[in-house]
């Protein structure tokens, strides 16, 4: 099971590898995350995920809608690989922010 862990009040990094059945836990905490954030903006980063599947880029793309929802600035970084062109070939790498 992957963890959350939280780098500072405004950055979290995802740590392990993820399936597509702990991606819904993951996205629920992580969206909680962002709206009890009182920053204005919001980082998740990537680097220290082991493993990557299409549930991820769902992940991504939910959180998003939250923090737009919630007026704050999210930003994806360190994003595998792998992970990019996926979001690539599904056309959707220009609507993730990423650094």
């Amino acid at each position: 099971m992957p963890k959350i862990e939280k780098r500072d009040a405004h950055t979290v990094a995802l740590i392990g590898p993820c399936d597509i059945d702990e991606s819904v836990a993951i996205r629920k905490e992580l969206e909680l995350l962002i709206r009890r954030s009182k920053e204005h903006a919001f980082t998740i980063d990537f680097q220290g995920l082991e493993s990557v599947s299409s549930a991820i880029l769902s992940l991504m793309l939910c959180c998003l809608r939250v923090a737009q929802a919630e007026k704050c600035e999210l930003n994806f970084s360190n994003l595998p690989p792998k992970l990019y062109d996926m979001a690539r070939v599904g056309g959707i790498e220009s609507m993730l922010p990423l650094q």
